[in-house]
This record gives structure tokens, sequence and C-alpha cells, in this order.
């Protein structure tokens, strides 16, 4: 029983990871279901950078294994998971400013 007990908080432990901590210094590559695709730099103290424009603004917040970027000020939004065990991301996005909406997909590497 106390195996048992101290496997489920080795899990715990290993699945708290620090790797998914406020801020993340990772890039996203990910494809819209409308065929664009883009590379976004999650930096320190919560901002990105989205490759290819210049002057859009970006942040973002996580909680856990969510991500939450915001770009050109709420022009364009993504909700996304992180995969605890790989690198795949996948979410949603919405354009305020045209208000479609979609899925996107793809995955995270470290910098």
């Amino acid at each position: 029983m106390k195996k048992l007990l101290g496997i489920v908080v080795l899990g715990l432990l290993l699945i708290s990871n620090n790797s998914y901590a406020k801020d993340l210094n990772v890039i996203w590559n990910v494809e819209l279901d409308d065929g664009s695709a883009y590379k976004i730099q999650l930096l320190g103290g919560n901002f990105c950078n989205v490759f290819g424009t210049f002057g859009s603004g970006c942040s973002y917040t996580s909680n856990g294994n969510k991500v939450y970027i915001n770009i050109s000020n709420s022009v364009f939004i993504m909700k996304g998971s992180r995969s605890y065990f790989s690198n795949k991301i996948k979410g949603t996005w919405k354009s305020t400013g045209t208000n479609n909406q979609g899925k996107f997909w793809g995955y995270e590497e470290k910098m």
C-alpha cells in the first residue's frame, strides 16, 4: 500500500512539473483550419512575438496546460491546450476583426 501511495505521489509531482510555469519560453508552430500558419514565440513576462508581423502587440496567460494568447488588443485570440505527455498543442481561435473563428493544432518547441 505504501508503494502504491509513493507511485501516486511521484506521478502527481511529475505532472505538476515546473515546465508548465507562468513564463513558458517556447515557440508555438500552429496551423489554422483556414490553411494559414504562424510561429508564436512565448516569452518571459507573459509577452509573445508573432514571427512575420511587426507592432501587433502580443501577450499570453497560462493556467496549468491551458494557454490564452491575445494578439493586437484582442483582434485575434487563441485558446489552446498543451499536452502533458508530448509537444502537441490544439485549441480554438477567433478573429474579432472579421468575426471568423475555427480550430488550430501544432506543436511547441523549446527555446
